[in-house]
Parts: structure tokens; C-alpha cells; sequence
């Protein structure tokens, strides 16, 4: 009998293995609050391309499954907060290069950014990443399409089983957020902006 319960429970095991889950990276804008930022008296705007937002990767989670979801359509609200933290307006740009959206909102620098995803998980056994990594260029133009300002960086989110386990999508979020705070530092320490 315990041979037969054994035989039945092996395929209840790799149920799932393959298969891709959809999470939303999208992390928390309360985290992302700047406190005692003197703002930038400046308007910017920002441009993702709209293929980019209706980009969806998928990348490795644990139990040899996958996690699907959309970089830069879940990281934006994150970049227009951390924008908004820094200069006195935001704004979505329809294009990069539209000369007349960008003289009508006095927009004086045009933040622009390419963003990279990876995850894994400790475990064998558990499909949730446990470990997310966000590689975050972001590139500043003037009115002209001169850059004035670039920087790269890596953030890193590493995360408990249990943790993950509750919030599927915990790493991704947190490193998410740790990516953008430190943009939000570099973009306030840049002599370029002031």
C-alpha cells in the first residue's frame, strides 16, 4: 500500500515544473519617499518606447520553474516617483524627440532608461525567486538629444524562503525599489542637473 501511495505522490511533486507564473515587480512608492530633498526647480520628462512597456521576460525561478512579468511597465510608476522626488515636474513623453510637447512643458532634460532583470531561487523546490537582480542604465538628455548625464548600476534583492513563499514577487519588488532609490541618490548628487 505505502509503495502505491509513493508511486501516486512522485508526480504530485514535479506538478508545475516548466512552467512560467506571472508576478508583478511593481514596488511599494511609499519606499521610495525623499525626505528633506530640495527639489530641482526644473521640469523633466521621461521616455519609455512603447514596445518596451509591452515587454514581458521571463527569467528563472526555483523548482525549475520560470517568473514572467513586465520591466518597464511595473518599473514606472517607480521612475515618475523618483523624478517627481528630485524636480518640480514630470512628465510622460509620447516621443523622445517631439520638439513641441517638450517647448510647451518647458522641459529641460529627458531621462531615458534600459533595464535588465534576472532571478533564481535557493531552493529546489519552491518556484518563487528568492533572489532578483535589476541592472539600471538611464541616460539624460537636453532639449537638443545631447546627453548631459548617464550612469549604470546594479541593485540586488535576496530574500527569505518563507518570505517569498507569502509574496511571490517579493525579490523582484525589493530590488525594484533598491535600484530606484539609488538612482533617486545619483540624479541628486549629479552637479549636471543644478
Amino acid at each position: 500500500m505505502r509503495s502505491l501511495f509513493r508511486l501516486a505522490i512522485i508526480p504530485l511533486l514535479f506538478v508545475g515544473l516548466g512552467c512560467a507564473h506571472r508576478i508583478d515587480i511593481t514596488p511599494a512608492l511609499d519606499a521610495l519617499n525623499a525626505s528633506g530633498v530640495t527639489k530641482i526647480d526644473k521640469n523633466v520628462g521621461y521616455y519609455i518606447a512603447p514596445e518596451k512597456l509591452a515587454q514581458e521576460v521571463e527569467t528563472p525561478a526555483g523548482g525549475g520553474d520560470k517568473v514572467k512579468y513586465f520591466p518597464y511597465k511595473e518599473s514606472e510608476a517607480a521612475l515618475n516617483k523618483v523624478l517627481s522626488n528630485v524636480f518640480r515636474e514630470v512628465f510622460a513623453l509620447p516621443s523622445p524627440d517631439n520638439a513641441e510637447f517638450i517647448a510647451s512643458k518647458n522641459i529641460s532634460y529627458i531621462f531615458v532608461p534600459t533595464i535588465t532583470t534576472d532571478s533564481s531561487s535557493r531552493s529546489s523546490w519552491i518556484w518563487p525567486p528568492s533572489d532578483f537582480t535589476v541592472s539600471l542604465d538611464c541616460k539624460a538628455t537636453d532639449g537638443s538629444g545631447r546627453v548631459v548625464w548617464e550612469t549604470s548600476l546594479k541593485a540586488e534583492a535576496h530574500e527569505r524562503l518563507p518570505d517569498v513563499y507569502r509574496d511571490h514577487a517579493l525579490a523582484g519588488k525589493v530590488a525594484l525599489q533598491n535600484a530606484f532609490l539609488e538612482l533617486q541618490g545619483r540624479i541628486l548628487k549629479a552637479v549636471e542637473f543644478r
